[in-house]
């Protein structure tokens, strides 16, 4: 697989006519799982619907130096894999066939009739999300996490160089979050560019290679997890003090307090 590359410069999102998102400029490289932090309404959101052609944005917003408006539908849906928050689900579809709805963008029309292929692929992103037990479960009867895990052996199904995916551990127990995201930085290690927003500091600290935090916004800093979540940086954005520790030669962080305040 070839390394892709997102490349935003001054990339401005507005709902309403409102800038949510302003003055952004990231390049970002594949091999890497980015954690995309901030506090509540930072324009994080935004941000990755953007990044997914989910919403219109001013400035330039290119994959390998390709312009994103210049993608058919269809192309970009191979390109970029997306997540969303809520893993909602409003039909009683088997679960196998919501999963192979990530082959739509290949040009299965019928999760009845699919290629040995596309079958092998179905069934490899159910056993990496653990949810082969699942497959014939109507998915309005599945719990929220098993929801989610449904949903992202969705879109690993799509096989994107790009996998976007929008707070994958909510809803999620301590072992699946652990699980998931251990899945997606073994995506980033296939090659692929995997950039997913995330409140839980620990994890971001600890698996992410990269962090890009926004406030306001606007990215406020963007790099290696040591750099990006310093002391200042952790006050000066979130308010909060954390707590340092150092497992197995692995970093961890854990917010503690918040900072006084008046």
């Amino acid at each position: 697989m070839n390394a892709p590359r997102i490349t935003l410069e001054c990339v401005t999102i507005r709902l309403g006519g409102k800038p949510i998102v302003h003055g952004v400029s990231l390049d970002l490289a594949g091999g890497a799982l980015v954690a995309l932090i901030g506090p509540n309404g930072a324009g994080k959101t935004t941000l990755l619907k953007a990044m997914a052609g989910l919403l219109p944005h001013e400035g330039r917003l290119a994959f390998d130096a390709r312009e994103a408006a210049s993608f058919a539908r269809q192309e970009r849906a191979r390109l970029v894999g997306y997540l969303p928050q809520g893993h909602q689900v409003h039909w009683p579809l088997p679960a196998e066939d919501i999963v192979a709805l990530g082959r739509f963008p290949h040009g299965v029309v019928d999760p009845r009739r699919l290629s040995p292929a596309d079958s092998r692929i179905i069934r490899e992103a159910m056993r990496l999300t653990g949810t082969e037990g699942l497959a014939g479960q109507a998915a309005t009867t599945l719990s929220g996490g098993e929801r989610a895990r449904i949903m992202l052996a969705r879109v690993l199904a799509v096989e994107a160089p790009v996998l976007l995916a929008d707070e994958p551990t909510a809803s999620l127990d301590p072992r699946h979050q652990l699980v998931v995201m251990d899945i997606l930085r073994q995506q980033a290690r296939q090659g692929r560019l995997v950039i997913a927003v995330t409140h839980d500091l620990t994890l971001a600290a600890r698996m992410a290679d990269r962090i890009v935090l926004m406030d306001g916004g606007a990215v406020v800093a963007s790099g290696p997890p040591d750099d990006v979540l310093s002391d200042r940086q952790l006050a000066e954005t979130y308010g909060i003090r954390a707590l340092r520790l150092d497992h197995d030669g692995e970093p961890g962080l854990i917010p503690w307090q918040v900072e006084d305040h008046p």
